[in-house]
């Protein structure tokens, strides 16, 4: 389990949670839990409440690589309104290393406002003490956070080289296959050049036994080959095992379906970073089948069995893999659930 979790969050003001509105990653016996999975119809807030956590933690930057063009630092989506406020309680079981090592295990919150931006140290007589600003600035700054918007569609670029894709456009969510086949890529080359020890193979087996869990451990794997084009000589094939030939590349990665590409992108990225922070999807179930739906949480603990994952879906699946206290569904004011019966 990861020393730094998110137990708590608190916003108001923001979008549709207009007044003061809070939910816990806590269990029962008041411990982190490893997953909350938020449930809702369209309009509910599930997205805002996921957005409000990037927010609070200064990652505007993965909201404007979600959208599906270029815009300004002050998209609407990336602004907090005058009336505001995002909290975010954390709670820390050790941080070596740090400033906040000696006051560890304890809680601190981060409160994000159009006007202030502070970290707090909860649990003292005298109430919340305000941490120097270098404090703040660290805590946020290091925590890993990772987003999986509901506008993913990556983009197919076919082959890659060894140097990287330059601009600022390579730091977008719809780049973030050509960023794997990248980072692989590069990785396999370093065989050649130096004598360290390449990484690419292991990604790669990690990479194909999420891909055999998906397909039921079918015949079917993911590797790095040469295309045999100059101006894109490599890239990511999926092979199959002929009889009496051999491993055989069927087809480029970029021709598997909507729904594979996504998760090969996203189970790939996590792998070779040896993501071990915060993992907020929304929409995860977009372009799966049911079969697929039904092994989301289950992928994802395998996959990142350090992380914290919070998830907004509209699926049946993650809702009911999940335990009662790792639930949260919103709902509008009008919607009948809402009414209290009786006295």
């Amino acid at each position: 389990m990861s020393n730094i979790r998110l137990v708590d969050i608190k916003v108001s003001g923001f979008r549709a949670f207009q007044k003061s509105y809070k939910v816990s990653f806590r269990s029962p016996l008041g411990d982190p839990t490893d997953v909350l999975v938020i449930a809702g119809p369209n309009g509910a807030g599930k997205s805002s409440l996921l957005e409000a956590v990037l927010i609070a933690m200064g990652r505007e930057r993965l909201i404007r690589n979600s959208l599906s063009q270029e815009s300004d630092d002050d998209h609407w989506r990336t602004v907090i309104p005058d009336i505001a406020s995002i909290a975010l309680t954390f709670h820390i079981r050790s941080a070596p290393g740090t400033e906040l090592g000696a006051y560890a295990p304890c809680d601190v919150r981060v409160v994000r406002t159009v006007a202030e931006w502070r970290l707090e140290l909860l649990g003292g007589a005298e109430g919340p003490k305000r941490l120097p600003e270098l404090v703040r600035r660290q805590f946020v700054d290091e925590r890993p956070i990772e987003y999986l918007s509901s506008w993913r569609t990556p983009f197919q670029l076919g082959g890659v080289r060894l140097s990287g894709l330059a601009g600022e456009e390579a730091e977008n969510e719809r780049y973030r296959l050509y960023r794997l086949k990248q980072r692989i890529v590069s990785e396999r080359a370093k065989r050649g050049f130096s004598s360290e020890d390449a990484s690419d193979q292991r990604w790669l087996d990690r990479l194909n036994d999420i891909w055999r869990d998906w397909h039921d451990s079918g015949d079917t794997w993911i590797d790095a080959l040469p295309t045999g084009e100059a101006e894109r000589p490599y890239d990511l094939f999926i092979l199959r095992d002929i009889p009496e030939i051999g491993p055989q590349p069927m087809c480029e990665l970029d021709r598997a379906s909507s729904g594979e590409l996504e998760w090969v992108t996203l189970a790939g990225q996590l792998i070779v970073e040896g993501f071990d922070g915060l993992l907020l999807i929304d929409e995860p179930e977009l372009h799966l089948h049911p079969q697929w739906q039904a092994k989301l949480l289950p992928t994802l603990r395998k996959l990142v069995p350090q992380a914290q994952i919070l998830v907004a879906t509209h699926s049946a699946y993650p809702w009911d893999q999940a335990l009662p206290f790792q639930r949260v569904l919103l709902l509008p004011a009008h919607d009948p659930r809402c009414r209290r019966e009786g006295p």
